[in-house]
């Protein structure tokens, strides 16, 4: 009995995350992955989450050597799944040498992690936004304080605008 209490004192949590092959259907994917959680189980683990198998599209294409005499086989496509457990070190040991013997499992990875189904976000950074006032040209219009303006100063206006230009293309056309 005390050495299962040193053994939990010594538990860890880990997780792996996997690659199957992509030619597996729901079933033998299913079958796969309860292998998985059985091997965790036997060496001791205690499974604490695990993430559906999902199909995804790899960054590069895997070879995987199959067979033997220098045969591989490339995937460029897996299906992606991880399980989340505690387990001793020794245990934790003895599962990964076990993965390796899966022939379904293109690629995996084992890492120590923590012990809660977290994901880490970034803080939100608050910011006090100010009303700004619009300046330079405009800016009594584009604060929706409208001047009265009449017809003829607006004629004035534009005949002082355009003036120089008329002077300039009447001249042009008596020469």
């Amino acid at each position: 009995m005390a050495k299962n209490h040193e053994d939990e004192g010594r538990r860890t949590t880990y997780e792996v995350g996997y690659h199957l092959v992509p030619t597996l259907d729901d079933e033998a994917r299913a079958l796969r992955v309860k292998e998985i959680k059985e091997l965790i189980a036997s060496h001791g683990g205690e499974v604490l989450f695990e993430g559906e198998s999902v199909p995804i599209a790899l960054a590069y294409t895997i070879r995987k050597p199959v067979g033997g005499g220098g045969r591989y086989v490339k995937y460029d496509q897996a299906f992606f799944g991880w399980v989340k457990f505690s387990a001793s070190p020794e245990g934790a040991s003895a599962i990964k040498e076990s993965l390796r013997s899966f022939s379904d499992i293109i690629r995996f990875i084992l890492v120590k992690t923590i012990p809660t189904d977290f994901m880490p976000t970034p803080p939100k950074v608050v910011r006090d936004r100010k009303p700004v006032k619009p300046k330079g040209v405009g800016a009594a219009g584009a604060m929706g304080e409208d001047e009265e303006v009449s017809e003829e100063e607006l004629d004035k206006a534009v005949e002082e605008l355009l003036g120089d230009d008329e002077e300039e293309d009447s001249e042009a056309r008596v020469q």
